[in-house]
């Protein structure tokens, strides 16, 4: 009885094996090969971090290369903002729900240290998203940074890279001067 049974369970078994999770973990391997091989993907650094300036809205950065200039527009709670600075125009689309603190948050000098930003990073593109007080930046480097898993000869290089990357980012406070406050 006890060899029946055990045959019982290793067929049920198997049976569920093969025709649930098979197909099932079959599945889900197509579904990851379709999005890695159909989307471009995102290689670089997100950072979210505290404004020393108080707003509410929500003001967001694109890069108009990358983005249809009127995507954000198709949302009726923000506006379009043309701000002060023609180069930072040509390169950004600003949208936001209140144009007042879009223009408060995003001063003359602050769009110089975000352009500078993205150059130091060699950035292909960057975005910027300010909310609750915070800025959310991504900045598209086109490599994988803080990538040491999978890198079979650790070397010291290694290592000192992994650290400039992670201090690359602690940097953004410096760049952005979002530790001191302006008097704004």
């Amino acid at each position: 009885i006890e060899l029946l049974a055990l045959a019982v369970f290793l067929t049920v078994w198997l049976g569920a094996v093969c025709f649930i999770l098979l197909p099932v973990f079959l599945l889900i391997i197509v579904i990851f090969l379709i999005m890695h091989f159909t989307s471009k993907g995102f290689n670089g650094v997100i950072v979210e971090l505290d404004m020393n300036k108080k707003f509410e809205g929500h003001t967001i950065i694109l890069e108009k290369d990358n983005i249809k200039d009127n995507l954000a527009a198709k949302t009726d709670s923000y506006e379009k903002i043309n701000l002060e600075d023609p180069e930072f125009s040509q390169e950004f689309c600003v949208y936001s729900q209140n144009q007042i603190e879009a223009r408060y948050i995003l001063t003359t000098a602050f769009m110089e240290r975000l352009k500078k930003l993205k150059e130091i990073y060699k950035a292909e593109y960057i975005r910027a998203a300010f909310k609750d007080e915070k800025i959310i930046i991504m900045i598209q480097t086109g490599r994988d940074m803080f990538q040491m898993a999978g890198n079979s000869q650790m070397t010291k290089e290694t290592f000192i890279q992994l650290f400039d990357e992670i201090t690359s980012v602690l940097d953004i406070i410096d760049i952005l001067k979002l530790n001191e406050k302006l008097g704004l």
